[in-house]
């Protein structure tokens, strides 16, 4: 993902530990450079699967990311936070439903976002 002069490179990274995890890391590099940025983690044990983040960017150049789960005191679920080209706010918990890890998708038009994800087996959500 491009904003402004800067590329955005995420991942998931799986980690051999007990327990053993995926956490969600990005590195950063000038896009017409060749040097990327040492990792920054972003969110830990996400779902292992190839659904887990999804990324927009708005008009406004702000990158925004949801994530499952991610853990927000006192509950995991479905996490939103945002990237205004200085910092990333602090995950907001939008969801507790264990049951759609592999059904989010997420888009944006101009600044307005869209976030649609299944809850249960035929239960469609759309904020």
């Amino acid at each position: 993902m491009v904003r402004g002069s800067t590329l955005f490179m995420f991942y998931a990274k799986y980690v051999n530990g007990v327990p053993i995890r995926n956490d969600l890391l990005y590195r950063t590099r000038s896009v017409s450079g060749t040097t990327w940025s040492s990792p920054t983690t972003l969110a830990t044990s996400i779902e292992e699967s190839g659904n887990a983040f999804n990324l927009t960017k708005t008009t406004n150049d702000n990158i925004h990311l949801v994530v499952y789960p991610q853990y927000v005191d006192p509950n995991f679920g479905l996490a939103y936070r945002t990237y205004n080209g200085s910092s990333w706010t602090s995950p907001i918990l939008l969801d507790t439903d264990p049951s759609y890890g592999r059904n989010v998708g997420f888009t944006s038009v101009s600044n307005d976002l869209f976030l649609t994800l299944m809850r249960g087996s035929d239960n469609y959500y759309n904020a």
